[in-house]
């Protein structure tokens, strides 16, 4: 990962717009081997980079692990700050269907939750769960240190079927991508805490990723057999699907289904 980053970046103009990622690349091969000094130097490059040619959803990306890095060592102030900048940058909502934006999202839920703010942590958790079906191994780093702040938050909320419904998707990327370093042994610690205390429970924070991708479908006009082709899935699998989401909304009808979803912040 690192070796192909710094490859990549060596390979680039001086205005390639994809010098800010490649960056971002090397930085997290540091980061995911519990080796902040090494990273943050590297993220602040990639920050300044993204920043210089207008790329906010990675420059937002970056702020957002960089904030992380600061709370690793206990500097909250910071954190804060860095955290804040991240979701300014996407702050007017252009960025909220990009995958990059779980990241962030769930990280602000985090710092949200941590000062008591449980309203922004709940509807900042509702933007990054709506970008799940997104978050799978063939973008594993983000994806699992997404899901991975989106269970710490849960948990965070009293919330252990939300958590225990990311762990199984973090699980599940990690079966694909193993050596992903420090982030196997977290979603280990986090499946530990949340295991013992929750049994297979339905709610709303229990959808999971296929069911999330199929929740704003529901709200359109399309049959189920549309749905289906548009999913490129069977339409018996689209009805199971949503017999599964109206049991965790404790609906009985597809318009319920879609009130409740728009309800939690899970559609728009």
């Amino acid at each position: 990962m690192r070796a192909d980053s710094i490859t990549a970046f060596d390979g680039l103009s001086p205005t390639s717009p994809y010098r800010a990622s490649m960056l971002f690349t090397e930085g997290l091969s540091h980061v995911i081997e519990g080796d902040p000094d090494r990273a943050e130097p590297v993220l602040v490059r990639a920050c300044d980079a993204a920043a210089a040619i207008g790329t906010v959803p990675v420059e937002a990306m970056v702020l957002a692990v960089l904030s992380q890095i600061a709370a690793d060592r206990n500097d909250w102030p910071d954190a804060d700050a860095l955290g804040d900048r991240a979701l300014r940058l996407l702050d007017d909502g252009a960025f909220d269907e990009y995958w990059t934006s779980a990241l962030v999202f769930a990280w602000g839920a985090r710092l949200a939750s941590r000062t008591g703010r449980l309203s922004d942590a709940r509807d900042l958790l509702a933007r990054a769960a709506r970008l799940r079906p997104q978050l799978t191994y063939a973008l594993p780093v983000v994806s699992t240190m997404a899901l991975i702040e989106m269970a710490r938050v849960y948990i965070a909320l009293a919330d252990a079927t939300g958590a225990l419904a990311v762990v199984r998707q973090a699980r599940g990327i990690l079966r694909q991508r193993p050596e992903l370093g420090l982030l196997g042994a977290q979603v280990d610690e986090l499946g530990d805490q949340v295991g013992s205390t929750v049994q297979a429970l339905a709610g709303a924070s229990s959808l999971t990723a296929a069911e999330l991708r199929l929740a704003p479908m529901l709200a359109t006009r399309l049959t189920l057999q549309e749905v289906g082709d548009t999913l490129f899935i069977a339409r018996n699998t689209v009805k199971t699907q949503a017999i599964a989401i109206y049991r965790k909304l404790g609906v009985n009808s597809r318009r319920a289904a879609v009130d409740r979803l728009r309800e939690l912040g899970l559609i728009v």
